[in-house]
């Protein structure tokens, strides 16, 4: 039921549940991967980032409270 719900919203919502969604990394000079920047994401990865967040608004607007208490501290939807 789930996935017909946010396959109506948009297709990528679903998309990102499956594959999981994971943070755009940057490499220092001296080889260091560090998470980017939201301010430096390109167009795809801002989409993705917000496939994410709204995927996740959606689960947490239908768990009831006991469902929604063990996820809410959750940051990426595939966690759920």
């Amino acid at each position: 039921m789930m996935q017909i719900f946010l396959e109506y919203i948009d297709n990528e919502l679903w998309d990102i549940i499956e594959s999981g969604y994971t943070h755009p990394t940057k490499i220092s000079l001296d080889g260091e991967v560090y998470l980017k920047p939201i301010s430096e994401y390109d167009d795809k990865e801002k989409k993705r980032y917000d496939y994410n967040a709204n995927a996740m608004i959606a689960f947490f607007y239908t768990l009831n409270h006991v469902e929604f208490t063990r996820v809410k501290n959750y940051k990426i939807v595939f966690e759920i």
